[in-house]
């Protein structure tokens, strides 16, 4: 089971406030060092007052929302322009999966072999393994209907024991291991009665039991393995970004966003004013891993002087 998540950045990367006056160009920030010009009258600045999740559900589904505010702290009224940069990580992100011991070739839920048929009862059928004693046999340990590949298991025997090791790769961990070792098939593929439960909580473990006396050893070896590492994530089929899409829900806000993702607010904000920019982000793709990070970045341009087409020729508020 994947684990997806959304994550809601309070941070606002980046707020600028532009100020033109005939040909002079001064650029404000939200810091209190604003560079000076003397022939300018007035400031436009603005702020990030607040920013919050609105859902804060801890497992994302299709769609998270956020919001930030925007205040105008400067002495002119400005226009507005916002846009939201997304930031994906699929490191670290936990999964957890139900594995099998069958034999490499296998790729399929129902296909047949010689070396790893199917015992148990409709969709919960497993496989167990047949084991010729003096010989050596080695399998890989997959999960899921095409038993995608996380370890390999190599049986031997000596004298007195058999011997089954098993060891994953990729960052997967052995949380909860079952073997069934006995003379004749196992029936019932309920992991928890194969017996000789295991709690590894490692990459790698060797079990030693007592060796069966018959010639022909049936085998079969369950284990629950989880990963929360930067690995399985990059080996994985979707691993990589999602589609998604961005509507902004606040009022006054351009529907959709420039060629750069910029999003305009064509009315003027006065000083001391607070706009609100609301956005859902839903996520198309119905199979993805990993978090998404949302970051906000706004920026600021007088009113007068027709700065806006100036600073922005490509806005939207025409």
């Amino acid at each position: 089971m994947i684990k997806k998540s959304l994550l809601i950045s309070l941070l606002t990367i980046t707020i600028i406030g532009l100020i033109i006056a005939g040909s002079s160009l001064a650029y404000f920030t939200d810091k209190d060092e604003n560079p000076e010009v003397a022939f300018v009258l007035g400031n436009v600045q603005i702020q990030s007052m607040t920013a919050e999740e609105v859902n804060s559900a801890s497992v994302f589904d299709e769609c998270r929302t956020a919001q930030w505010k925007i205040k105008n702290t400067g002495t002119k009224q400005a226009k507005l322009r916002a846009k939201v940069i997304t930031n994906w990580d699929n490191a670290g992100v936990c999964s957890s999966e139900t594995a099998w011991a069958v034999d490499d070739s296998i790729v399929n839920k129902w296909q047949v072999s010689a070396i790893s048929p199917l015992f148990g009862q409709g969709a919960s059928q497993a496989r167990y393994n047949i084991f010729n004693k003096g010989g050596t046999l080695t399998l890989k340990l997959g999960y899921g209907a095409n038993y995608t590949n996380i370890g390999t298991v190599y049986i031997w025997n000596d004298a007195d024991k058999i011997y089954v090791e098993i060891d994953t790769i990729n960052g997967w961990e052995l949380s909860e291991t079952h073997l069934y070792v006995g003379l004749t098939p196992p029936t019932k593929s309920a992991p928890g009665q194969l017996g000789n439960t295991r709690e590894p909580n490692s990459t790698s473990y060797t079990y030693e039991l007592p060796l069966p006396s018959g010639s022909q050893i049936y085998i079969a070896l369950h284990a629950a393995v989880s990963s929360c590492g930067e690995e399985e994530m990059s080996t994985s089929s979707n691993a990589a970004e999602p589609d998604y899409n961005i509507q902004v829900l606040s009022n006054g806000w351009t529907e959709v966003p420039d060629n750069n993702g910029w999003y305009y607010y064509c009315s003027s904000v006065l000083p001391q004013q607070e706009i609100e920019f609301k956005v859902r982000l839903c996520v198309t793709d119905e199979d993805w891993e990993g978090n998404l990070e949302l970051y906000f970045e706004a920026e600021a341009v007088q009113t007068s002087n027709n700065a806006i087409d100036h600073e922005w020729p490509q806005n939207l508020c025409n």
